[in-house]
This record gives C-alpha cells, sequence and structure tokens, in this order.
C-alpha cells in the first residue's frame, strides 16, 4: 500500500533502478512518520493515484525492461519466457545488490553508447524520463528505416 500522497519520483536511472528492485522509506506527509514503500517492480498502474503518476511509471518501466532486454542480450540473465515480464524479472529480482548494480553499470553504459547525439557529459545524472524519451526516438528512428 501506498501513502495516500504518494508522488511517483522523478530520478536518475540509477536512482531508478535501486526504487525498482529494493524496498524504500518515504515521509507521509500526512504524519510525518517514515512509510516502507514495497520495490517498485511490485507496483501495478493502479495503485498510483493519478494519471500523471502512472504515465511516470510506464515510462519507468520502459527504461527498466530496456535495461533487462540489454542484461540479457549480455547473458547476464536468461531470456524470460514472456517478454513482456522484462520489468520483473525473477533472475534479476534474486541478484544480491552488488551483482545486480554491476549489471546496471555494463548495460546502462552500453545503452548509453547508442544514443548518438543525445549524450551528456552528466551520463550519471540523466534522469529515466529523458532516458525514455530517447528510447522512444531511437525506436521511431528504427522503424523507419
Amino acid at each position: 500500500m501506498l501513502p495516500p500522497n504518494f508522488k511517483f519520483p522523478k530520478c536518475n536511472v540509477q536512482t531508478l533502478w535501486d526504487l525498482w528492485w529494493l524496498p524504500s522509506k518515504v515521509v507521509n506527509p500526512e504524519t510525518g512518520s517514515e512509510v516502507m514503500i514495497k520495490p517498485y517492480h511490485t507496483l501495478e498502474a493502479r495503485d498510483l493515484p493519478n494519471a500523471h503518476d502512472r504515465d511516470y511509471f510506464y515510462k519507468a518501466r520502459k527504461v527498466v525492461a530496456s535495461l533487462v532486454q540489454s542484461a540479457v542480450e549480455f547473458n547476464y540473465v536468461e531470456a524470460p519466457e514472456n517478454i513482456n515480464f522484462l520489468h520483473r524479472h525473477s533472475s534479476v529480482i534474486a541478484m544480491d545488490v552488488e551483482a545486480r548494480d554491476n549489471m546496471f553499470r555494463h548495460c546502462f553504459e552500453e545503452m548509453y553508447k547508442s544514443f548518438e547525439n543525445y549524450q551528456s557529459a552528466r551520463v550519471g545524472e540523466l534522469n529515466y524520463l529523458t532516458v525514455y524519451d530517447i528510447i522512444m526516438k531511437l525506436l521511431k528512428k528504427q522503424q523507419r528505416v
């Protein structure tokens, strides 16, 4: 259960990755107390309070799924039976934090190389919403070819 005023965060890709696979704490603004939030991979869009947050969630899920697809391509994990569940890949969930972070760094570095004209000097600070936009532009470009 999410706290009543929960807002899906805008954050860099590394932070999203951590939130996706690990539980986190947020402060409930109504009570001032900390509330444990389950890993985001366990959330469904219907768990979120409004369309704006659901949109962020869908974009975050696409970025995570793209990273996990990269992990499959680099043989960190096996391909799941259903490609629609990359964002909930059981092998990624089962990894220890260090292994999952190492996989993230490698896969994100490789993904970043494909960004061509979209590269930034601040790769570690790239917001997942920006990465989502780049992924979608690259997919459209591939479809035109």
